[in-house]
Parts: structure tokens; sequence; C-alpha cells
């Protein structure tokens, strides 16, 4: 049995939380709950796209709220933790904590949501430096970008 065929006889309740652990939205996990059976990876995947589209900004923010900060030691609230930590592990070089803390703070404070990058194969200092960057955007600007 391929995986989605798994994901396709999910009980309801699993198949959502388990689509919530990968984009906390309370609307993107309904949708993609109740759009099952998918044909193959590629389907979910289109759907997945699509759905995300289709949020309001406030529900991506919700989504973007249950990441993880960049630099975070725990990996947030334990449901990305593992996951946070394999991403985040090349982050320990060329930047401090405290200076990726406070950028990560301001970014917050200015956008009111977290800074989301992928950070996989990235040193410190080049997330700390898309932060920066970043955070010189317009908030609409940040949030239309933000959703691609």
């Amino acid at each position: 049995m391929s995986s989605v065929q798994r994901f396709n006889v999910l009980e309801l309740k699993e198949c959502r939380d388990m689509v919530f652990a990968c984009c906390s939205s309370d609307q993107f996990a309904e949708r993609m709950t109740r759009g099952r059976p998918y044909a193959s990876r590629e389907a979910l995947f289109e759907t997945a796209e699509a759905e995300w589209r289709n949020l309001s900004k406030s529900e991506m923010i919700e989504a973007f709220q249950a990441h993880p900060r960049i630099g975070e030691g725990k990996g947030g609230d334990g449901r990305f933790a593992k996951w946070s930590k394999g991403e985040q592990s090349g982050l320990g070089h060329g930047v401090s904590p405290d200076e990726l803390r406070e950028a990560n703070l301001k970014y917050e404070v200015k956008f009111g949501f977290r800074f989301l990058t992928s950070a996989t194969g990235r040193t410190g200092e080049a997330i700390y430096e898309e932060l920066l960057r970043r955070s010189e955007r317009t908030r609409e600007l940040e949030v239309r970008l933000s959703e691609l």
C-alpha cells in the first residue's frame, strides 16, 4: 500500500491531526482531510498547494505562528521539535543566538507573525542575512511573498 493510500484510509481524527502537524491551520487540515481520497502523491500535493492559496491571510498567519522560531533551541511546541532540530542543525555558525533572537523579535513585532524559511543546509549567517533583508519589506509584501 502506498503512503497516499494509507493516508486515504486513516481515521478522520488521525488524518486531520497528521495534516495539522504539517500545516497548523484548522481550515487547511479540514479541507485536506475532507478532500480524500487522493489518486496520487501529485494530486495530494496539488490539492495542498491550492488549499494553501485559498486560505485567508489570518489563516496563513495562524499556520505561521505554530512553527518554531529559527534558532529556537527546543524546536517549538513539541510537534515540530524533531523536524526542526534536524532542519536547523547548521545554525550554530556565524551568528550568535542573541543576535538571531533579537532579529526574530523585531521581525515578529513589525509583521505580527514569525519569520519562516527553510534552514536545511544553510548557515546561521545566511539565514540571519535573509531575516534582516526581509525585515526591510512592507508587511503587505512580506505576507504576499511568504505565502509562496
